[in-house]
């Protein structure tokens, strides 16, 4: 990967760190000659003390 397209993915990665919720986990992105497929994942509070899980969101932060 140059160092343009480098550059352009963490600005994107920042401004989706930026603009998801705190129950955010994942984000997906496919990209083909097509188009593009973009994938919000996120975990509620509820469903990870189910599943006796702890994760971070996006942000780095402990859903809770």
């Amino acid at each position: 990967m140059n160092d343009k397209i480098s550059k352009l993915a963490e600005e994107l990665r920042q401004a989706i760190i930026e603009s998801t919720n705190e129950i955010t986990v994942s984000a997906s992105i496919f990209i083909n000659s097509q188009g593009c497929n973009f994938e919000i994942n996120e975990r509620s509070p509820e469903s990870l003390k189910q599943d006796g899980i702890s994760m971070r969101n996006l942000k780095g932060d402990f859903i809770s």
